[in-house]
């Protein structure tokens, strides 16, 4: 296998690791050292009530434990300690 080198400047270059040239010249079309394509974080919805869970639509976390405004009857301080309270126990 005979692999052609254009630029020789990835070979000597000491501003880039020897990682990022050796893909630089893996991937001649691109020129890109990382990922071509960069995949979007999906976003966590609520079962309950199917909105992302984010702490603007008042949804919050403890041990694991969700909170959904929209479903629950107490407000998020009052769950708040009875999920602290049931640790205790």
């Amino acid at each position: 296998i005979i692999v052609v080198i254009d630029n020789l400047e990835l070979l000597i270059s000491p501003s880039i690791s020897r990682t990022t040239a050796w893909r630089k010249r893996k991937n001649p079309l691109t020129g890109s050292a990382g990922k071509e394509k960069e995949q979007e974080r999906k976003a966590y919805t609520c079962n309950k009530c199917q909105q992302p869970m984010t702490t603007t639509n008042g949804h919050s976390q403890f041990r694991g434990q969700r909170y959904c405004p929209n479903r629950e009857t107490l407000t998020k301080k009052e769950w708040l300690e009875v999920k602290k309270n049931e640790k205790k126990k």
